[in-house]
């Protein structure tokens, strides 16, 4: 499922601009997928490093890079 990202250079981010739920059945379900498989290779790499998600993320705003650690 990961290889998607690692191998074929899919993009990963999700941001929708609307919470859920979404009225298009199919549409809702694809945001949770893509949603999982993000969280699934987060997951990985993290566990990989044997850091947690403030290692990469600023707590305060996960959206914003400029402020997130190196």
């Amino acid at each position: 499922m990961l290889v998607r990202y690692l191998l074929n250079d899919q993009p990963i981010r999700v941001g929708a601009e609307t919470a859920l739920p979404i009225r298009d059945k199919k549409a809702q379900a694809a945001v949770i997928m893509q949603t999982e498989n993000t969280f699934g290779l987060m997951l990985h790499i993290s566990k990989s490093l044997g850091v947690n998600c403030t290692h990469c993320h600023n707590t305060r705003s996960h959206t914003e890079w400029s402020e997130s650690p190196p």
